[in-house]
């Protein structure tokens, strides 16, 4: 018997046995920056800067034919069902970019005054070219001229794009106490439209230094400085598929050809589908206040702020229903909105005691994110309106984030509880369930677990940007010896590990051999699982199946995904500075000796102990795939 993955693990490891896929890249960078100070205007100048970037790949992949064997034997069973091929790609990326740029800073007294305007252009392309052939027994070099005729291919693409920006800001304060700042910039992009390439993006910012004025001091001695701050802004995020206003048809590639001779496949051109003029930036208007406040000349400090973020226009598809007659599907468009509401602290501490020198610093993130629209089929009960709508909580929107899984409510032990529980396998009814597996609550009473039983059970895993962010840095020196520690941490969110793996992928290998071992299983291996006379060894876990379709096992609940809040020391760094009479002594300017370790631990759930809760899931939990690494280092710095 051979796996349904179709693949063998030592082969896949040897170049020799299955082959390899390596690229030689080549990467150049060119940047002239050339700047003047007008002489008859003081406080003018102007600049000019070009870049010229790139980088060429050739990447070789030789796809070898070898042995798969039956897991049971050991026998040799069959191949892989690809034959042996060599595919090399060359691709080529450009970057040509101008700024000119005009800088004016004058002080009048107590007047400040500053401004600087920018012109920017940028171009780019792509070009990619394939080739592939199949080798047969003769194989000799990774060379496509050597390859055979058989099942050979050839494909490329070229893309290209154009940006414009303008871009602005000036600056006033008077005694350094009063602060403005205005700007903006307005962006064109060539993927959008007529009347929709240009998007115009300002600014304003003021702030008050409170802590300089006279009645403040006189007042409040011991703040050494007090800024309160407010701003606005808008910014933009160019998204979507370039060309959707383009009514020409395009070039379909193979995908788009057909076939009317045998044997002869005839390229052509597909149309455009539905055309798109409306599609445009995605907009964000951010507002901020908040305040710094340093106090006993550095020795306590505060730093403040609340922020809400409004978001228009991100993309998405109608969900009209169109009837099959139509011929095509909508197009992205600016439909989705959404708003995050937070606050960012802060606080800090440093001091001096004789030669001793330390500082502390905290900080502390929260935010919340509501959608105030997404696009969505029509609510078609008051449960699916609960559940999924644009208000499911309050007025100010869906709030996001939230996991809806089903409860637990024990498990079963014996396989007759099935024939009364409520059903989960659908026509199936209960009997792919075995013994060990969860109890669900039926939520709705309806006899039936399915989607209408779920439940907001917990938040769901935020990656790399959880609602909670907390941090710690703290420093210290001593005559020539310094120490820097760094922790972080999050809170709020969830990880799961997988329910129904079997095959050990990625990280969930590990966990995977404690659940072999501490699991529901049958007395003896070769009795019947499904007959009732058969005795069961309970564990921890529930019986392994191949399938865990029509099962509990393979739903969502807090067994499975769990509070990711951790705490982790990131980094230590310990360093010694030699003494300048013996550095000099030796003709060198500065020697500095350290030690260091990163990622040297985590506290955390232990249920995710052999995962990564700083790291994005993503699908599949692919961004889990590679353990944390934890890494020392010890250098020497020189100076001359």
């Amino acid at each position: 018997m051979v796996p349904s993955e179709n693949t063998n693990v030592f082969a896949e490891l040897s170049r020799e046995a299955s082959g390899y896929n390596q690229t030689l890249r080549f990467q150049y960078q060119s940047t002239i920056d050339l700047n003047y100070e007008i002489p008859f205007v003081k406080g003018l100048s102007i600049g000019l800067l070009g870049a010229y970037d790139g980088q060429a790949n050739d990447t070789r992949r030789l796809y070898k034919n070898f042995m798969l064997y039956d897991y049971l034997t050991g026998n040799p069973a069959t191949t892989t069902v690809a034959p042996t091929t060599f595919q090399n790609t060359i691709s080529t990326y450009r970057r040509m970019e101008v700024q000119s740029k005009m800088t004016y800073r004058r002080n009048f007294g107590p007047h400040n005054f500053a401004g600087t305007l920018v012109y920017q252009a940028r171009k780019e392309d792509n070009n990619s070219v394939m080739g592939r052939r199949q080798y047969d027994d003769l194989y000799t070099k990774d060379i496509i001229d050597q390859g055979s005729l058989t099942n050979m291919r050839a494909e490329g693409s070229r893309s290209e794009g154009a940006y414009l920006s303008f871009l602005g800001r000036f600056n006033y304060d008077y005694k350094s106490k009063y602060l403005l700042e205005l700007s903006f910039r307005e962006d064109g992009k060539y993927r959008y439209g007529p009347g929709q390439k240009w998007g115009f993006f300002p600014a304003v910012s003021a702030g008050w230094r409170i802590g300089q004025e006279a009645f403040f001091k006189n007042t409040f001695a011991f703040i050494s400085d007090l800024k309160l701050r407010v701003s606005w802004g808008k910014s933009g995020n160019d998204a979507g598929n370039p060309f959707q206003y383009y009514e020409g048809y395009s070039w379909g590639g193979v995908s788009g050809g057909f076939i009317f001779a045998p044997g002869v496949l005839t390229l052509g051109m597909v149309p455009p589908g539905i055309v798109n003029n409306n599609l445009t930036w995605v907009n964000t208007t951010t507002y901020d206040a908040g305040f710094d406040l340093d106090m006993w000349r550095g020795k306590l400090g505060f730093v403040f702020d609340v922020f809400k973020r409004d978001v228009i226009g991100e993309l998405a598809t109608r969900s009209t229903q169109l009837p099959n007659t139509f011929g095509a599907s909508f197009p992205q468009e600016n439909l989705n909105s959404r708003w995050q509401q937070g606050f960012d602290f802060s606080i800090s501490h440093r001091n001096t005691i004789g030669q001793f020198n330390y500082g502390l610093s905290g900080s502390f993130t929260y935010s919340r994110t509501w959608l105030k629209h997404y696009e969505r089929n029509p609510s078609q009960s008051t449960w699916d309106v609960w559940k999924n709508g644009n208000d499911t909580y309050d007025d100010k929107g869906r709030i996001q984030g939230r996991v809806w899984g089903y409860k637990r409510d024990g498990i079963y032990t014996d396989i007759t509880q099935y024939e009364t529980a409520p059903l989960c396998g659908g026509n199936q009814g209960n009997y792919m369930m075995l013994p060990g597996m969860d109890r669900i609550v039926d939520v709705n009473g309806d006899g039936v677990i399915d989607g209408n039983d779920q439940l907001p059970i917990m938040w769901s895993g935020a990656g790399t940007n959880p609602p909670l962010q907390f941090g710690l840095n703290m420093n210290a020196s001593y005559k020539n010896f310094e120490l820097v520690v760094s922790f972080a941490g999050s809170s709020l969110f969830t990880m799961s590990k997988s329910r129904t793996d079997q095959w050990g992928y990625g990280t969930q290998y590990r966990f995977f051999l404690a659940r072999y071992l501490d699991r529901w299983h049958t007395e003896n291996d070769t009795d019947n699982p499904r007959d009732p006379a058969t005795k069961w060894i309970p564990g921890k876990w529930e019986a392994l199946t191949v399938n865990a379709n029509n099962t509990t096992t393979g739903l969502s609940t807090d067994k499975w995904r769990v509070d990711a809040s951790y705490l982790r020391l990131k980094s230590v760094e310990l360093a010694y500075n030699l003494p300048q009479k013996y550095s000099r002594m030796i003709g060198l300017k500065n020697v500095r000796v350290y030690l260091n370790g990163y990622n040297l631990f985590t506290i955390c759930n232990d249920f995710l102990k052999d995962m990564d809760p700083e790291r994005d899931e993503g699908a599949y939990a692919a961004g889990n795939t590679y353990p944390l690494m934890r890494s020392y280092n010890i250098g020497l710095n020189i100076k001359f």
